[in-house]
């Protein structure tokens, strides 16, 4: 290993051993239930907000699609087609952003919108609550100049509900086929 690479593995060793699990990067904001479904019967529906942290912090909501993928992860769609049926336009909710206190709990209603043409199924959107960042304070003091090694991270995690409107009586159906046992050194 070359003097310079080895220079770069024990600097990112130190910082991550030092720095990274130093720095808490958890969300501070609870939200419950953790999923909201509306159908023809229940048409409204709400979210309790509350902050765990120690400082007052404004998050902004909005309407996201997300698109499940084969390995269980979530991507991001701008714009989801038709087949994939979207909430997105058949709900809304209010307010659109809100500062929290700590330990203060805030709610959001959620209602759903009736569509005459609206095909029976489920139809999906996620609410997403987004931290705001505020400006940072500009210091005029001179910070003292040392040789120590300083970083500051600052974590902005957002969270996204899953809110599910049923419309009508969708059938589902399911099938396995070609089921087969595997040793377990095949398995996986």
């Amino acid at each position: 290993m070359q003097r310079p690479a080895l220079r770069s593995v024990i600097l990112w060793s130190i910082l991550w051993t030092t720095v990274i699990p130093g720095s808490s990067a958890r969300a501070n904001l609870q939200v419950f239930p953790t999923r909201l479904v509306l159908s023809d019967s229940q048409k409204a529906g709400q979210l309790s907000l509350r902050l765990a942290g120690d400082k007052p912090q404004r998050f902004q909501i909005s309407t996201v699609f997300y698109r499940m993928k084969p390995d269980a992860s979530l991507e991001l769609v701008p714009n989801p087609n038709e087949d994939e049926r979207p909430a997105k336009a058949l709900i809304r909710f209010s307010p659109r952003s809100v500062e929290l206190q700590p330990n203060v709990e805030q709610i959001v209603r959620v209602i759903r919108f009736s569509s005459k043409q609206l095909q029976e199924g489920e139809y999906r959107a996620h609410l997403l609550f987004e931290p705001i960042s505020e400006p940072a304070a500009e210091v005029d003091a001179p910070k003292p100049k040392t040789d120590a090694l300083a970083m500051q991270l600052e974590a902005r995690i957002a969270i996204a509900i899953p809110i599910i409107v049923r419309h009508g009586d969708p059938k589902v159906t399911g099938a396995l086929s070609s089921l087969r046992v595997l040793p377990a050194s095949q398995a996986g």
